[in-house]
């Protein structure tokens, strides 16, 4: 697994040695919140510095460790002297910088889960048996992700857990019988003192009914040296398997990875602390524009994921809140990409979902191989059915106004040194016009409405799906070798079928000695 592909030893960009870098209390220390001081560590155009600062002011606070910023690269947007040098743009870069989308697209809602009407205390529940104990605000989290459901309650401080309406969630959750799993989230679970976690592990694995509790966390990820092995023995002295006994609740980790960038030894190493404690780890992928809505970025993302141990589980559609009209992939396009997923390792096939807004549960979206070849066209709004059969309207893309769509990609185009963001080509989708952005680096999808407030929509944005691939293109992406038994000892070639196999290798093998095995 690549580690830290190509800058080195990340230490040396920080002007520290190993054994500081690895120290959580150093990471913690040293987050990155202003844009300047990101600039001494990657490239970052003076301009570009202005535009982050003016979207942290606005409103987007950031706070990057050290160790999540070294993953960008030394060029995360492929800028140098304020023109394009490369069509990529860092999947880590997109997640963790405030870029001046977030103030240029202002469409969504800050509380699209209805968190605030659909709550006893810090207790949240939108399924009969199941229950998110919010057990801290999003501010305690070591890094704020760009595109956080919860972004309204970034208030740029390292918020403590609120007792008040923490035990007040604790309590509806022990007079619901009806509660068998806790998801204890926030924030992030991972990241709350050594006590906080054990006072809410100890409170929920006494209720007799609670069978299971999740421990949403993103530190494997954005900050691994933070899951140290005092806290993992906390937690395992409550679980079932973690030998607590047959009566301890079941306890699992769930963590969130949306890039391969972010698939590193380190991440590795904190995943195995975990699962030395018996639990499973579970990961939840939002699908995002620029990080990972690519058949071979998802792909190998579920993938390094599963051979991590890591049950790559959901692929979720991005909730629609303030701010985030930039990342939002189109259903089609995440549909169209998930159904190639078909054909590598089952076990890193995850279901893709969306999360209806108002807290309507989740809806599946994965396609399936029944009816043939699927059309992946776009549909302005769909009819989705929830859990408990009622039919909800759901249109996944946000709505901006013409004056401010094309304001918008003209500032989106002198952020990334790029004019072709603002070329585009036309077509039609049901009815609908289409444009498509001929820039790879900024392609928002967007439902364009004219500026009278009459609502009428005059195009949408970037909504064309990927053609369905041939089997040999898809092979490639997953990174096989399909070049036929010449390649001998160098690779695999492509076989579905054994007999078919022939290599070298075999041909010049001497015979083995089985020590007598019959």
């Amino acid at each position: 697994m690549d580690y830290y592909e190509g800058i080195g030893q990340p230490w040396e960009m920080f002007g520290v040695d190993e054994a500081t870098w690895r120290n959580p209390n150093w990471q913690t220390g040293h987050s990155i919140r202003d844009p300047k001081l990101l600039s001494l560590y990657v490239d970052l155009e003076d301009a570009q510095v202005e535009m982050i600062g003016r979207a942290i002011k606005s409103g987007k606070p950031m706070k990057i460790p050290p160790y999540y910023a070294a993953l960008m690269g030394s060029n995360p947007t492929g800028v140098i002297a304020g023109k394009s040098v490369s069509d990529d743009v860092s999947g880590v870069f997109v997640q963790s910088v405030p870029t001046p989308a977030y103030y240029l697209f202002k469409a969504g809602v800050p509380d699209p889960m209805s968190e605030g009407t659909r709550s006893a205390g810090a207790a949240y529940q939108r399924y009969v048996d199941r229950v998110a104990l919010m057990s801290s605000p999003s501010g305690i989290c070591h890094m704020y992700c760009g595109h956080c459901q919860r972004g309204k309650d970034m208030n740029g401080f390292d918020a403590g857990v609120q007792s008040d309406t923490l035990d007040e969630g604790i309590e509806y959750i022990r007079e619901n019988s009806n509660v068998k799993e806790v998801l204890v989230t926030g924030g992030d679970a991972l990241a709350l003192s050594y006590g906080n976690l054990r006072y809410i592990l100890n409170e929920l694995s006494g209720i007799d009914h609670v069978e299971s509790i999740r421990i949403a966390s993103r530190l494997p990820v954005t900050h691994p040296f933070a899951v140290t092995e005092e806290k993992l023995d906390m937690i395992a002295e409550y679980s079932k398997n973690g030998g607590a006994g047959r009566d301890a609740p079941n306890i699992y980790v769930a963590t969130h990875a949306n890039s391969p960038e972010e698939l590193t030894a380190d991440m590795q190493d904190a995943i195995t602390r975990i699962r030395k404690r018996g639990f499973d780890v579970r990961n939840q992928t939002v699908l995002l524009k620029g990080v990972n809505d690519d058949f071979g970025k998802l792909s190998k993302l579920c993938t390094g994921l599963h051979h991590m141990g890591v049950n790559p589980r959901y692929i979720f559609q991005c909730h629609k809140v303030e701010g985030l009209t930039a990342d939002i992939v189109p259903i089609n396009v995440g549909q169209a990409i998930v159904s190639e997923l078909r054909g590598q390792e089952g076990s890193s096939i995850p279901v893709y979902a969306v999360n209806m807004t108002g807290g309507g549960g989740k809806v599946v979206l994965t396609p399936s191989g029944d009816g043939g070849i699927p059309d992946f066209g776009y549909r302005l709004s769909r009819d989705m059915r929830t859990w408990d059969n009622n039919v909800m309207k759901y249109e996944e893309l946000l709505r901006v106004r013409e004056s401010d769509y094309e304001n918008g990609m003209r500032e989106m185009a002198r952020f990334y040194g790029d004019e072709s963001i603002l070329d585009y080509s036309a077509g039609d989708a049901g009815g609908l016009k289409v444009r498509e952005t001929s820039s790879r680096k900024f392609r928002p999808s967007m439902i364009v409405v004219d500026d009278a407030d009459t609502g009428k929509v005059l195009y949408v944005t970037n909504v064309t799906a990927p053609d369905v691939m041939e089997a040999d293109e898809k092979l490639d992406k997953m990174g096989f070798y399909r070049n036929g038994p010449e390649l001998g000892i160098d690779g695999q070639p492509y076989v579905t079928n054994p007999s078919e196999f022939t290599p070298q290798s075999i041909l010049v093998r001497a015979p083995k000695d089985y020590g007598g095995l019959q």
